[in-house]
């Protein structure tokens, strides 16, 4: 129990996270992600929804099938995943 309250977010009281944990008999990690999850709900949206769309769209456009796009493709996937990531951090930043 103490090292899901060391890892919980700060503005979640102890009762809170004893509850969580008892719902989810006492299993670590899905208290965590239980925690994290409740704190992702409150975070602010962001204002980068252009970005995130792009992101999605290049996703659905990969064939790996043909070898000479291959390497375009996978750094299309790091890229959207760069994307997705500086928007995850942004919503958590709360720009």
């Amino acid at each position: 129990m103490d090292e899901v309250i060391k890892q919980a977010p700060d503005n979640i009281l102890v009762e809170e996270i004893e509850v969580i944990f008892k719902k989810n008999k006492e299993n670590v990690i899905d208290t965590l992600i239980d925690l994290w999850n409740i704190e992702v709900k409150d975070a602010k949206p962001t204002n980068n929804e252009e970005a995130d769309e792009a992101a999605l769209e290049a996703e659905a456009d990969f064939d790996f099938t043909n070898p000479e796009t291959k390497w375009d493709n996978i750094r299309n996937i790091c890229d959207a995943y760069d994307i997705e990531m500086q928007a995850h951090l942004n919503r958590l930043k709360g720009n």
